[in-house]
């Protein structure tokens, strides 16, 4: 929604055609019972007393459970009509257009992550974007990812399709938050601690710096080495057809000749220090930020709400644990090499595992998506275990987590 809301207050100048965005987002955190500013959003500290809500003029066309990868991938390949609920939108776009497309979410070796915990894989990303180059469905695509091992999705992208790729992180690597507490503060009425990390170290800092900079000097290249010195956790990384790079910023995101006239405060970062703020694992994000909730709230029942999530996220994670180690056990392997990376190859049998994981266990979710890096490694340097073995001993070792957490 920054991005996009952000865009829109320069759409006088940008040159870009709003009808021609699709924005699919969740939309639950607005609404969050624990939201401290209810139906609005901050991505970055304020301290101006008036804020920016990102959310404001935020149109979302994919909204909750219509967050899917059936409608993000009808949206891609323009097919209206398999797209589920939502208004329809889907990409119009022909040889003559540049698109832009922007991924935020989990992630784990091969694989990214949609709000109802299923999963799309590196293969079947690169397939449809390969189908829309064969279909002329762009002159330049730029994408930006930004989950946990995102490179692993694109190492693979070819360099000579017109497509221009950056990760937030390498293959192997955790996505960072940002803007943790005790710099998660908006200033609105008073000084307020969100409780949680306003925003991805990787986006804010491409975000930031699209709204301070000239976007018809600064490149795709420019804009990629600036991140990649901010972002000092994570190896920000680019892939695919790097010619694209040199294109200037306003070739993809619009132009902002007016950015002199534009108040300063409504889009540069207030404060040097916040440069430099509090980050932490993004997988470790959501059980910290419940925490610090816990730790301010007052009402017993928002406490009991709180400890409740709490112990759940923490179980949940226990058993994940459990469940891996069981499984390095049960295969013969070694438990030092447990989140070693292969890069992911054989997607049938990753597939496979991961369908007997969840079958036999849970979904996978933003803690336990670091452990697909495990079924990749035996998939692709296990290869002499049949395959429904491999996928019997999953369910077996699931099975016997499952009892013993009982």
């Amino acid at each position: 929604c920054f991005f996009f809301s952000s865009r829109r207050r320069h759409t006088r100048c940008s040159g870009v055609s709003w009808a021609r965005r699709c924005v699919q987002e969740t939309g639950d955190v607005a609404v969050n019972y624990f939201n401290t500013f209810y139906l609005r959003l901050f991505n970055k500290p304020d301290f101006t007393d008036k804020g920016y809500d990102v959310n404001k003029n935020c149109n979302i066309d994919y909204k909750g459970e219509n967050v899917n990868i059936q409608n993000f991938l009808a949206v891609l390949q323009g097919n209206a009509s398999g797209t589920v609920g939502g208004n329809q939108k889907v990409l119009q776009s022909t040889e003559e257009d540049r698109v832009f497309l922007y991924i935020a979410s989990y992630g784990g070796a091969g694989v990214v992550s949609f709000p109802d915990n299923s999963l799309l894989f590196a293969d079947e990303l690169l397939n449809v974007l390969k189908g829309l180059k064969e279909s002329k469905r762009y002159q330049e695509m730029l994408i930006y990812l930004d989950s946990p091992q995102s490179g692993s999705l694109l190492e693979k992208l070819p360099t000579d399709t017109k497509i221009y790729a950056v990760s937030a992180t390498s293959p192997k690597q955790t996505s960072w938050a940002y803007y943790c507490t005790p710099d998660d503060v908006v200033v609105i009425g008073g000084k307020t601690n969100i409780g949680f990390c306003l925003g991805d170290h990787f986006s804010v800092s491409w975000l930031e710096h699209t709204e301070t900079v000239n976007l018809q000097k600064q490149t795709l290249r420019d804009q990629f080495l600036s991140v990649k010195n901010r972002v000092k956790n994570s190896e920000v990384m680019e892939w695919g057809d790097l010619s694209v790079s040199q294109q200037p910023l306003a070739s993809f995101f619009g132009n902002n000749q007016m950015l002199d006239f534009l108040a300063l405060e409504d889009i540069q970062p207030q404060k040097e220090d916040f440069l430099h703020a509090r980050a932490m694992d993004v997988r470790e994000a959501r059980v910290d930020g419940l925490k610090t909730e816990y730790d301010r709230q007052r009402e017993p029942v928002a406490r009991s709400i709180l400890i409740t999530k709490i112990n759940k996220e923490l179980k949940e994670r226990v058993e994940a644990d459990m469940t891996f180690y069981r499984l390095v056990e049960a295969l013969g392997t070694d438990q030092v090499d447990l989140l070693n990376y292969s890069t992911p190859e054989d997607f049938e049998c990753l597939r496979g595992a991961v369908k007997a994981y969840e079958g036999s266990c849970r979904l996978f979710g933003e803690y336990s998506l670091k452990y697909v890096s495990f079924l990749a490694r035996v998939c692709e340097e296990m290869s002499y275990i049949p395959r429904d073995k491999f996928y019997s001993i999953i369910k077996e070792v699931c099975q016997k987590t499952i009892n013993a957490s009982e």
